[in-house]
C-alpha cells in the first residue's frame, strides 16, 4: 500500500487547523497538527514529514524563526501561511527558505495545488539524481541543478561504486561526501522520505532484481554482486520488497 503524505500543520488558530487538517485527510494526506511554534521545530527536525504549513505568528517560536533553523538541516517543503498579507514579511518569508507564501485567507485548491507541485518537485530531484547518476556511469554528461541533486548524485555515485562491498555502510558513505551522519540522516529523510540505511538496502535490492531479470547468475551469484553475505537475510529483504523469493523473482 503506498505511504500517505505526511503533513504538518503549524497554526495556533484551532479552528483553521481543524479546518485544513479534515479537508487535507479527505484528500488522501495524513495532517498532524502543531499550535506552538518551539514544539513544531522539535517536531520537524525529529519526525519526518513530507511537507509543512506554517503560520508566521505563533506562540513560543515565530514561523520565520522555525523556518531559517530548520533550512540549515532540512529541505522539506514549507508553505508560509500568515494573515500579514504585506511585502516586509513576504520578504521575510522568502529569504528565510520558505518555498511558497500565502497570505490568508487563502483558496484551499490553490494551496493544494502548491502541496502537490512541491511534492513532484522533491520527487524529481531523486529520479534527476538516479538519472544522472547510471548517464556517468555510461561516459554521459548530464549537469545537476541544484544542491540537492548534486548530493543525491554523489550519494548514488557512492553506492553504485560499493555495490558489491558488504564493508559499506553510512558511514563510509558519510566518510566518502565529507558530512556527519546526523546530517545525512535529515537529508536523506527530507529528500527521500528514507533512511541511509534502508535506502542503500532498497539500491543494492534494486540492482539485485535487474540482475536476477537477465537470468545469466545464479540467485547467489546474485547476492554477492550487491554486497549480501548472508542468503537468508538476502531472501528476507528481497521477498519484503518484491513479495516473491529472488528464485521465483528470476523464474517469473
Amino acid at each position: 500500500m503506498e505511504e500517505k503524505t505526511h503533513v504538518l500543520i503549524v497554526e495556533d488558530e484551532t479552528r483553521i487547523a481543524r479546518f485544513l487538517q479534515m479537508e487535507l485527510e479527505h484528500e488522501g494526506f495524513t495532517a498532524e497538527i502543531e499550535g506552538n511554534g518551539t514544539r513544531a521545530y522539535e517536531r520537524i527536525i525529529q519526525e519526518n514529514f513530507d511537507i509543512i504549513l506554517l503560520d508566521v505568528m505563533l506562540p513560543g517560536m515565530d514561523g520565520i524563526e522555525i523556518c531559517r533553523r530548520v533550512r540549515t538541516v532540512s529541505n522539506v517543503p514549507i508553505i508560509m501561511l500568515t494573515a500579514k498579507d504585506d511585502q516586509t514579511t513576504e520578504l521575510k518569508s522568502i529569504s528565510c527558505g520558505a518555498d511558497v507564501f500565502i497570505p490568508k485567507p487563502f483558496n484551499l485548491q490553490k494551496l493544494q495545488l502548491h502541496m502537490v507541485q512541491l511534492l513532484r518537485r522533491k520527487a524529481s530531484i531523486v529520479k534527476s539524481a538516479h538519472i544522472v547518476s547510471i548517464a556517468e556511469e555510461g561516459q554521459g554528461r548530464i549537469e545537476t541543478v541544484n544542491d540537492d541533486e548534486r548530493l543525491m548524485t554523489e550519494i548514488m555515485k557512492a553506492i553504485n561504486g560499493n555495490m558489491s562491498s558488504e564493508e559499506f555502510n553510512v558511514s563510509r558513505l558519510c566518510g566518502l561526501l565529507g558530512i556527519e551522519q546526523k546530517q545525512l540522516y535529515r537529508k536523506m529523510k527530507s529528500l527521500t522520505g528514507q533512511t541511509p540505511v534502508s535506502f542503500i538496502r532498497e539500491q543494492r535490492l534494486k540492482r539485485a532484481a535487474m540482475l536476477l531479470g537477465q537470468g545469466q547468475l545464479t540467485v547467489s551469484e546474485v547476492m554477492y554482486q550487491v554486497g549480501f553475505s548472508s542468503l537468508s537475510y538476502f531472501n528476507k529483504c528481497f521477498t519484503g520488497m518484491y513479495k516473491v523469493s529472488p528464485k521465483e523473482y528470476k523464474g517469473s
